[in-house]
């Protein structure tokens, strides 16, 4: 009974496929905010 495993069970770590939108949506939000500090400064 590793942490892994009881997080999972809690609910406190999304699955496989949800990570991986996550990690689509961080990259294009820092992308958007990349973009808009570069374009306001």
């Amino acid at each position: 009974m590793n942490t892994k495993t009881v997080l999972k069970d809690q609910r406190l770590i999304p699955a496989k496929s949800q990570v991986q939108e996550m990690v689509i949506f961080g990259f294009i939000s820092l992308w958007i905010v990349l973009v808009a500090v570069l374009y306001f400064s």
